[in-house]
């Protein structure tokens, strides 16, 4: 339980209205990181001969194709190689799922809202409008 000043003047005693009052006044800061998530770059083909790649190009290959991308250059090699060289070309790089950053800063303000809602004495139309 984090303590924070007691809510017991606004008839909302107990230590579960002090732990929500202590979420909404701590989530905006622990939440503050959120601002630094970056979308994930798309994946982008070494611009050299596959001959060429590195250990680590090689490797960014075959992980973005979720594909084992365990082993020595040798192994990575020959393991590309064959996907280049199969009936239909190379596996494709999948399609990203999950949710965007826009969608998870709208989660936390409407988490935030709500329980901003339930703190209150009464809410009104007015309040659920703004």
């Amino acid at each position: 339980m984090v303590k924070i000043v007691d809510m017991r003047n606004g008839k909302m005693g107990g230590w579960i209205s002090e732990n929500y009052m202590a979420f909404v006044r701590l989530a905006p800061w622990w939440y503050t990181v959120l601002e630094s998530i970056t979308g994930e770059e798309p994946y982008e083909e070494p611009n050299k001969a596959r001959k060429n790649w590195t250990k680590t190009e090689l490797q960014e290959w075959l992980s973005v194709r979720e594909l084992d991308w365990n082993g020595g250059v040798k192994i990575l090699r020959f393991r590309v190689d064959g996907y280049f060289q199969q009936c239909g070309g190379p596996p494709p790089v999948p399609t990203a799922s999950g949710v965007g950053i826009d969608d998870i800063y709208r989660l936390i303000r409407s988490l935030l809202r709500v329980v901003s809602l339930s703190m209150t004495e009464t809410v009104t139309k007015v309040l659920l409008e703004e």
